[in-house]
């Protein structure tokens, strides 16, 4: 090293069980221009966080300032940064999220910062996202786009939230842009479109089916059975567009032996109310 720059190589960190091998260059410490490339075997996040509170934070109405006199985040670092960085993590363990083969890279110049891409693969699934935030002036402006392959919807939210919502192999494709630093803003300025598809999944918690079958299992006179109720489809399609804020569904669907559901309106995020329209429509019999 010296005044003007610093360079590591074959460094190794050791944190409880979690190895990582990295190497470093810095230089234009003012700026600064920065390169790294690190490569963690396994961490658990999850035992470095502290433990959920059990009490909620008290209602207040000064809790959350109005957007105008919220106090205005300095990008001027993140304007001088030079990035150029690949991190590696093989296993992570997040919110009781696991995640593998993790790679994400990242590049800074002139106040533009690109995650291109940030690879993940889950729940027998993948994960990809291609991201920029711009802070050349002083409100950010933000793009991500997201694609999502063969991912197992069913376990990943009983590990994330404890709860039997959804099976089935997930699909997408998501590309939004917005601007802002803050919630509101975000809500206000979010544009797109994508796309999200189940296949051969089920909807935990209710067997339209078996109310068809059965009238006195629909009241619930029935003996209840040990499982789950499951209404079971062949696809789930929710195609969107995005546009300051209003989401607009246009021929949602889902399939189902007995069952056909056509779905369409608006989701506004910033008023944070629905206009759907949901036609179903049963078919005649168990073979269409």
């Amino acid at each position: 090293g010296s005044q003007e720059s610093i360079a590591i190589s074959g460094g190794k960190l050791t944190l409880d069980d979690s190895q990582m091998t990295f190497q470093a260059q810095a230089k234009a410490f003012e700026k600064p221009d920065i390169k790294l490339k690190a490569d963690l075997d396994h961490i658990d996040i999850d035992r470095y966080l502290p433990p959920p509170s059990e009490k909620k934070p008290a209602e207040s109405p000064e809790a959350t300032p109005a957007p105008e006199t919220q106090k205005k985040t300095d990008y001027s670092t993140l304007r001088k940064l030079v990035l150029d960085a690949q991190i590696k993590v093989t296993e992570l363990k997040a919110k009781n999220l696991r995640m593998q083969n993790i790679v994400v890279k990242a590049t800074a110049s002139n106040g533009i910062i690109h995650l291109a891409p940030m690879n993940i693969d889950l729940y027998k699934g993948n994960v990809v996202l291609d991201s920029t935030l711009n802070v050349q002036q002083n409100t950010p402006r933000s793009t991500a786009n997201l694609s999502i392959s063969s991912l197992q919807a069913g376990p990943l939210l009983k590990d994330m939230l404890n709860k039997d919502l959804i099976d089935g192999a997930l699909t997408s494709s998501v590309n939004l842009q917005f601007s802002g630093d803050s919630p509101e803003l975000i809500r206000k300025t979010l544009s797109g479109k994508g796309e999200l598809k189940f296949n051969d999944g089920a909807i935990v918690g209710i067997d339209l089916a078996n109310m068809v079958r059965n009238v006195q299992s629909s009241f619930g006179l029935a003996e209840a059975s040990a499982e789950k109720p499951r209404t079971v489809f062949s696809e789930l399609l929710v195609p969107f567009t995005m546009s300051e804020g209003i989401a607009k569904l246009e021929n949602a669907q889902l399939n189902s032996p007995l069952l056909r559901i056509a779905a369409n309106g608006n989701a506004d995020l910033v008023q944070e109310t629905l206009d759907l329209r949901v036609d179903p429509k049963f078919v005649a019999t168990l073979k269409g």
